[in-house]
């Protein structure tokens, strides 16, 4: 039997295997489609018990009511106050209070006042747990990023429902009414006992205030302005003036000693005359080096000057000739402050060359010498008359001190009672009034429709029940019954396709190993084989026969198929290469002849030894190269250059080349000369086989990279009284249609032995 599809690909066009997982819940789903009888059966029992709990379970209604909760006095604008800090603070608490004992308390006492219809869920219940039964029934929840909580009750009876909701809301309201009056009455007492107290430390900080300024003799001075007490004033600026004193002190006195150092170093004493200037004064130091003020003023007047006749003169050469009365009359003025500003430069050069250095030295040590003098009487007068004020001050400032305390002690009792007498009133005000907005938003409605059981929801769970509990059914009968049920189960386990089916040869058990020829049904099954390989559209001309398990059959395969190549007018080789287990050789009853081992042991030339190690099997057209004495290592010899020189030779002389490996589950020769052909044929026997041998035989050719043509189904019984391959596949519509073998085969075929 054939199947559609490619039935090969190479090695190098196989499709990238998927990942694990996808592999695993594409074979899941197959597992389920194949046994898709547990699933619906499964899908049929949870539809029964849903339909039976749908209809015996107790009906449940629900009422629900929806209850605003607002801060007052909160901006209802603003997203912090409403928002944040209500869901944050308020919303769980209240949602807490509804399932409370006294709000339920509330609530069984308006419903006692009731019909006794809407206490249905309270009949047959101990009064001792009325409350628990209430608080089991009631859900309060606040609604996400809104004020708003959410009350539901359930019962048997949507009348039920409907009154209870209303009745534990009004008795939260109640509650939290006689909560706040009561709240508010208890915080008025105790504010007014704090306030009288208040006012008491109020009037005696007053009476210590004004003792206090009489002892300091406060003259009014507006400190927030930064007006000083005139004896403070005094001692900050005597401080002032003592810190520049020994500020200039200190200078002069480090002026000083480098004067000293330069005059024993013999350095240059002109540059400290930059440096005591300011402390000896200008007008000495200008006499002394014969420079008047009118020299020091002109020269950085004609500098100025020059450079402003410069820039002029650049300005007037863009536009005049150097021959304009302009330029002219401009470059005669800058010559002319050029040559007053070098006379200049000059003269002062030679007056302080002609200075004595012993002279200048000896005027600048006295001069500075001087001024330390000076300085130091100053500065001691100065410390003298401090620390005068500075007692005075500090005497003065802590009398200050204790006023500006009591001050700020008056300013917060002050304050503190306006507060309170603030808050007193405002509580006296809104007595009557909750900090806390309740409101109603939703009404509860009687509902007549059950909340349970719901049809789409018992549906729903029924049909995702049945589909889990169907699924996992099938995969376990799938566990427990590891065959394969049809050609189209194998190709899809296996991911190849099903060559044929060859139906049970029984009569192939004979001395001659001919009389299968006389079961008809079972040759047109390798006519068929023969056709699908030959008519694919790519060469088949070297294949590998091989099975998962020993006894699969694989050698009567190979040998029915080069039967039914050789009558097509194919000349066909047979090679026994099971060097391990050759069963090819002892059904033709070549069993320790010269035959393959010895081809591939041998270094002789490859054309010689086949000449004499073939040997004809009686089929017209059909030759035979036997296993030879068993080796000790067939997968080294498979694995050497001959045994490929060897198929070469084979493929020039031969129109088909069949090759007999060992089980590919036993050994790796199946893959060594896989390797080597065009791909291997993979013999299953479906009543014999396990799935998951076959489909990791299967596995082992893909991970060596060897290609799967496609797979014989060998042995399959017809009548398919255990369900698997029960097909008769095409071969079984009737004995008459069969044709029949001519006199030539049978004859040539039972001179086989």
């Amino acid at each position: 039997m054939t199947s559609d599809g490619p039935l090969h690909s190479g090695p190098g066009d196989q499709p990238a295997a998927p990942p694990n997982a996808v592999f695993a819940a594409l074979q899941f789903g197959r597992i389920v489609r194949r046994r898709r009888g547990w699933l619906i059966l499964a899908l049929a029992v949870s539809g029964a018990l849903g339909t039976l709990y749908y209809a015996t379970a107790p009906r449940i209604y629900e009422a629900r009511a929806s209850v605003l909760v607002m801060e007052a006095g909160k901006d209802v604008w603003s997203a912090r106050s409403s928002s944040d800090a209500s869901r944050g603070s308020l919303i769980p608490t209240y949602e807490k209070l509804f399932s409370s004992e006294v709000v339920l308390a509330g609530a069984l006492a308006e419903l006692s006042e009731m019909p006794a219809s809407v206490r249905i869920d309270l009949i047959g219940v101990p009064e001792s747990q009325h409350q628990e039964t209430l608080r089991n029934n009631l859900r309060a929840a606040g609604t996400r990023n809104t004020n708003v909580i959410e009350l539901s009750y359930r019962s048997r009876s949507p009348q039920a429902a409907a009154a209870t909701v209303d009745a534990v809301v009004q008795s939260y309201l109640n509650y939290m009414a006689q909560h706040h009056k009561n709240v508010s009455v208890e915080i008025v007492a105790t504010l007014n006992q704090e306030r009288i107290q208040i006012q008491e430390q109020f009037h005696r900080k007053e009476r210590e205030l004004a003792a206090a300024r009489s002892r300091a003799g406060d003259l009014g001075l507006n400190k927030e302005e930064g007006q000083l007490h005139p004896a403070v004033e005094r001692a900050v600026r005597i401080n002032q003036e003592l810190v520049k004193a020994q500020s200039e002190r200190l200078q002069l006195v480090a002026s000083l000693n480098a004067i000293h150092e330069a005059i024993k170093n013999g350095g240059d004493l002109k540059q400290h005359l930059v440096a005591v200037e300011p402390f000896v004064g200008r007008e000495m130091l200008r006499n002394g080096l014969g420079l008047s003020e009118f020299d020091q003023k002109l020269v950085p007047e004609l500098e100025t000057r020059l450079l402003n006749d410069q820039a002029k003169l650049e300005t007037l050469s863009q536009h005049y000739g150097p021959n304009h009365p302009h330029i002219v009359e401009l470059q005669q003025s800058i010559d002319k402050t050029r040559q007053y500003l070098a006379d200049f430069r000059s003269q002062l050069g030679s007056r302080f060359g002609n200075v004595d250095r012993e002279a200048l030295g000896g005027l600048l040590v006295s001069i500075v010498t001087e001024k330390l003098a000076a300085l130091k009487s100053y500065e001691t007068e100065l410390n003298r008359h401090y620390e005068t004020a500075e007692a005075a001050a500090i005497k003065l400032n802590d009398r200050f001190m204790e006023v500006a305390l009591l001050e700020h002690d008056l300013d917060r009792l002050r304050v503190l009672h306006d507060t309170l007498l603030n808050r007193i009133t405002n509580l006296d005000l809104q007595q009557d009034q909750s900090d806390i907005r309740i409101s109603i938003v939703d009404e509860p409605q009687v509902d007549a429709r059950p909340v349970s059981p719901r049809l789409r929801i018992v549906a729903l769970m029924c049909l995702l029940g049945g589909c889990g509990c169907g699924a996992l059914l099938a995969y376990v009968v799938d566990l427990l019954d590891d065959r394969f049920r049809s050609p189209e189960e194998l190709r899809d386990e296996v991911g190849a396709q099903v060559l044929a089916v060859i139906p049970s040869l029984s009569s192939l058990v004979g001395p001659t190993n001919t009389s299968a020829y006389a079961d008809t049904i079972g040759m047109e099954a390798f006519r068929t084989l023969r056709t699908t390989l030959c008519f694919t559209g790519e060469d088949r001309n070297r294949l590998v026969i091989t099975s998962a398990e020993p006894g699969d059959g694989k050698t009567t395969v190979i040998s029915q198929l080069a039967t039914s190549f050789g009558l097509a007018g194919k000349r066909t080789l047979l090679i026994d290469a099971d060097m391990r287990k050759p069963g090819l050789s002892r059904l033709f009853r070549l069993r320790g002849q010269p035959g393959l081992s010895d081809v591939l042991r041998s270094a002789a030339e490859i054309e010689e030894l086949c000449k004499t190690r073939i040997q004809p099997t009686g089929i017209d057209g059909v030759d035979i190269l036997p296993c030879g004495p068993k080796p000790t290592d067939p997968l080294e010899l498979l694995s050497g250059p001959r045994f490929e020189l060897l198929l070469g030779w084979a493929e020039a002389h031969y129109d088909q080349v069949l090759i007999d490996t060992p089980p590919i589950l036993a050994s790796s020769d199946s893959a060594v000369a896989g390797r080597l052909t065009e791909g291997v044929v993979l013999v299953v026997q479906p009543q014999k086989n396990h799935r998951r041998l076959v489909m990791r035989a299967a596995q082992e050719l893909r991970n060596l990279r060897v290609p799967l043509i496609g797979i014989i189904a060998n042995r399959v019984e017809s009548s398919g009284a255990d369900g698997y391959f029960g097909y008769g596949y095409g071969y079984g519509y009737g004995e008459d249609d069969v044709d029949e073998p001519t006199s030539e085969d049978i004859v040539s075929y039972r001179s086989a032995a």
